[in-house]
């Protein structure tokens, strides 16, 4: 069973990381638990 969220949305994430910005930004950002965006990295 796949992930309900894009591959595409799995790489901005990890580039916003190699931006710099925090786990609570990028949950917000891209409307994502914070927990998600850290399995994520």
């Amino acid at each position: 069973m796949g992930s309900p969220y894009s591959q595409d949305l799995r790489d901005r994430i990890l580039a916003a990381y190699d931006r710099g910005m925090k786990t609570k930004q990028i949950a917000d950002l891209f409307q994502v638990s914070r927990a998600w965006a850290r399995r994520v990295k």
